[in-house]
């Protein structure tokens, strides 16, 4: 007997294909509709996330099995963190480093405190859950600060967007907010790195190791790698017509050694 189509759950890319195509749909849909409302489309995808996650049609069995199995997740969320990634990189490249110098003195002290009132809360919520729930195993220490990261992350990619589909990302309080989340975010990794050393049985120094090493990164990025990189780009462009090409492989070189690099910190 013939068969005219093969099932698409053996085959990893049919089953990726099909989820980026519903994905795209549900998102286009729902931004079209908050368009009506001038709502940006990043409000869109984030209540289709809403829609596909546990929250809704997560509680379908069918659905889950049919679309979302287990084995394809690995799959799309590694293509969903490549694509975030260069996101992050395309970011980057449109922000005014000359006015994060020039605001750095407004930038720090304000952020310093937009993290103490969330992460306080949280601290306070995750104390009275932890003493609700006495049958918890985790170590009283790393849930609290678990909990309270989770109150102080600011979504840096959801606020990159919003700005950026606003034009507010080259602006004065565009620089400044993102800013402000990008030193928030820092902050709050440092105390997830912590929470998840104590819950591994380890110590806070956990947490100063990788606040060192982040340290470090961002040094030889802009004290080594940048002044190289700015030299080779004006040699080729000296010397040869075609220099794009050159620039081009290097950023993306540089892109994935820098990626690989904070992953494995």
């Amino acid at each position: 007997m013939v068969t005219l189509f093969e099932n698409p759950h053996e085959s990893p890319l049919a089953m990726f294909l099909l989820q980026v195509f519903i994905t795209l749909i549900v998102c286009k849909i729902l931004a079209k509709l908050l368009s009506f409302i001038r709502q940006p489309q990043v409000i869109g995808q984030i209540i289709a996330g809403i829609i596909f996650g546990p929250s809704i049609l997560g509680y379908a069995k069918g659905w889950t099995e049919a679309i979302w199995p287990t084995s394809s997740l690995k799959i799309f969320q590694l293509i969903a963190n490549l694509g975030l990634i260069f996101f992050m990189f395309f970011l980057g490249l449109e922000l005014d480093l000359q006015q994060i110098k020039a605001n750095w003195k407004v930038t720090i002290p304000v952020a310093c405190v937009s993290i103490i009132f969330p992460v306080g809360i949280g601290c306070a919520v995750a104390l009275w859950f932890y003493q609700m729930n006495e049958g918890i195993e985790t170590s009283k220490t790393a849930f609290i600060l678990f909990i309270a990261s989770g109150f102080g992350f600011s979504a840096f990619p959801v606020l990159a967007t919003l700005l950026n589909s606003m034009n507010l990302l080259s602006e004065p309080i565009g620089v400044q907010t993102i800013s402000l989340a990008a030193v928030e975010d820092i902050v709050v990794w440092v105390v997830l790195a912590v929470a998840s050393a104590f819950s591994s049985g380890g110590s806070a120094l956990q947490g100063l190791y990788t606040l060192l090493l982040t340290l470090a990164f961002i040094l030889i990025m802009f004290i080594v790698i940048r002044p190289i990189f700015g030299w080779a780009h004006g040699y080729y462009l000296r010397r040869e017509n075609d220099c794009n090409v050159y620039i081009v492989v290097g950023c993306f070189l540089l892109l994935l050694i820098a990626s690989f690099t904070t992953e494995v910190m």
